[in-house]
């Protein structure tokens, strides 16, 4: 039995990541996208069990405030204290009822100094007690309409809460709920291009645009790559910190472009400098931006011996960074396609959700968004994943946490 294991990051206004809610499931390969799936109470154990034993929170969170769903059973059954208050946000599920034993078990995680938040509040909520208890209302705004989503902010900030926004896909709708006066934000909105306010791209944009388009030549030109870099001052500063940092440990100092290509090799010499020139590509998005291009990446790389496409690692490490391409540029990818010749099953997936690797990103956005049905049809396919799953998309997570740490901060030149 395999615990699958994903996160949604949680943003302030300004675009800061200040937490992730921890999205889990249980399920063997057979049963996973069964209708008979384990309850929460299940789901929300093993979660805590795994994040504290297994996976490690701060590994899992980067080390910001985890968000995770309580039953009942969970909120009397003393297994909270099993985490510090700063490190988790206790978050109340919708079907929880303001019992007796409910509200009890809520005042003695207050007075511990736990944050309690409340799940899908909707307009007229009925459990009053645990509402004045939380110090955080999620709401979400696939299920409220602006009448119902205005009412209740000035009902829940006149009561001092911390108002949450959830499902907030797109940049519109994170500008409404910053100006109706919502605190918090969880959605995707950050991944999507940024239509109604698009601009010429700046000229450090269009190099590294310029440079991965030379990168995913058959034969690229490695003279032609060396110069791009070299010319773009900032790119070949940070390509060479962060090819001397620990994550690569190299014996001696590498001090130039070409040392850097003649001891990486092509293949490898293109992977990190397509990441370097994504980094330059959102300097001035949020960081989680490129946090979720580089787990995608990985991850897909690593299930690719699982799904028969070992010798395709590469394409599907390209097709989980080039993913976030078009909330990189604020450009629809048709837009993107017509500058960068990427390969035909990479442009397919990402522009018409078509072809052989349709199917994979598809699942990757599944389990990011916690869809174990749709993501469970995908790994049934095929058995060698089983029991594995997890594991690799942690290993993601932390390799990712180790790239975004070694990649040098954008630089004033």
């Amino acid at each position: 039995m395999e615990s699958f294991i994903a996160r949604q990051p949680i943003f302030d206004s300004q675009k800061n990541v200040i937490a992730y809610e921890l999205l889990f499931r249980d399920g063997g390969p057979n049963s996973i996208s069964a209708v008979e799936l384990p309850d929460g109470t299940q789901a929300s154990s093993h979660v805590m069990i795994n994040a504290l034993t297994l996976f490690g929170l701060d590994n899992i969170t980067r080390g910001k405030r985890a968000f995770i769903n309580v039953t009942r059973e969970i909120l009397t059954g003393q297994v909270l204290t099993a985490f510090k208050p700063d490190a988790i946000t206790v978050e109340i599920l919708e079907d929880v009822p303001a019992e007796a034993d409910v509200i009890d078990a809520c005042r003695q995680l207050k007075t511990q100094g736990y944050t309690i938040a409340m799940d899908d509040v909707v307009h007229g909520e009925s459990r009053d007690t645990l509402v004045e208890l939380a110090d955080i209302i999620k709401i979400d705004f696939m299920l409220t309409n602006q009448a119902q989503r205005a009412e209740m902010v000035k009902s829940f900030a006149a009561m001092g809460k911390t108002l949450l926004a959830e499902k907030v896909e797109t940049h519109e709708v994170f500008a409404e709920a910053c100006a109706m006066g919502f605190h918090l934000f969880q959605g995707y909105f950050f991944a999507r291009p940024e239509v109604l306010v698009r601009k010429e791209m700046r000229a450090n944009k269009l190099n590294s645009l310029r440079l991965i388009t030379r990168l995913q030549a058959v034969d690229p030109d490695l003279k032609e790559l060396e110069e791009i870099i070299k010319n773009d001052v900032a790119m070949s500063y940070r390509l060479l910190r962060y090819i001397n940092s620990a994550f690569f440990s190299f014996r001696t100092e590498i001090s130039s472009i070409r040392q850097a290509m003649v001891l990486l090799g092509n293949r490898e010499f293109k992977k990190w400098a397509t990441l370097i020139a994504m980094s330059g590509l959102t300097d001035d998005k949020p960081e989680e931006l490129l946090v979720t291009g580089l787990i995608r990446a990985k991850f897909l790389e690593l299930l690719s011996p699982g799904i028969g496409l070992v010798n395709e690692r590469e394409n599907l490490f390209l097709l989980g960074i080039f993913s976030i391409l078009d909330g990189a540029t604020d450009q629809p990818f048709e837009k993107i396609f017509e500058e960068i010749p990427l390969q035909r099953h990479i442009r397919d997936a990402l522009q018409s959700q078509s072809g052989p690797y349709a199917p994979i990103i598809t699942a990757m956005r599944a389990f990011e968004n916690g869809n174990w049905n749709i993501f469970g049809a995908f790994v049934n396919d095929y058995q060698s994943l089983s029991g594995h799953v997890t594991e690799l998309y942690l290993n993601a997570v932390q390799w990712s946490n180790q790239s975004i740490a070694a990649i040098p901060k954008k630089v004033a030149m």
